[in-house]
């Protein structure tokens, strides 16, 4: 089931970063910054799955932006 109530930017945030060329550029990075595989990774970029708290601010810290950056939330959507 694909969550529509909060939607993922990390793949844009991943893009700025690479034009910036700043580290932690590659979903593949990110995951093994997390601690998580991948797929996970994939998973909440295709809004197949929401962080835990703790990771989307572990997320938000290692990418230097706010997490009110990093995803959207749609309180209408359901």
């Amino acid at each position: 089931m694909t969550n529509k109530t909060i939607v993922s930017h990390i793949d844009e945030v991943l893009a700025r970063r690479k034009k910036m060329n700043k580290p932690i550029q590659k979903r593949s990075e990110l995951a093994e910054a997390l601690g998580v595989s991948t797929g996970m990774i994939d998973k909440y970029c295709n809004d197949k799955s929401i962080p835990p708290l703790d990771k989307a601010y572990k997320m938000s810290y290692l990418l230097e932006i706010d997490l009110q950056d990093l995803f959207t939330y749609h309180p209408d959507v359901q």
